[in-house]
């Protein structure tokens, strides 16, 4: 997965805009959600086999709740988080 090696460089970052796109026609990927941040750099997300899904609202909660959410059936890859001393820390 390479979004593991992007995190470092994704934390403590502020997201000033979000731009999806969907593809009309058969190219790849089909679609992608950029995050753009303050700094002038975006990441990007993107799926190559169907529409990027997401819910409509934010969701109360931080680290631990997202942890736990749905973890009966799925289980955390990478988690990431910036320490109180703004040093990444990352377990995968």
């Amino acid at each position: 997965m390479h979004i593991e090696n992007a995190i470092p460089g994704i934390l403590g970052k502020t997201i000033t805009g979000v731009i999806v796109k969907r593809v009309s026609n058969t190219r790849s990927p089909t679609s992608q959600v950029f995050l753009v941040f303050s700094d002038n750099t975006y990441f990007e997300l993107y799926s190559d086999t169907g529409v990027i899904t997401s819910t409509s609202s934010l969701s109360p909660g931080g680290m631990p709740e997202v942890r736990k959410y749905m973890s009966d059936i799925a289980e955390v890859s990478v988690d990431a988080w910036l320490d109180e001393h703004g040093r990444v820390i990352q377990k995968t």
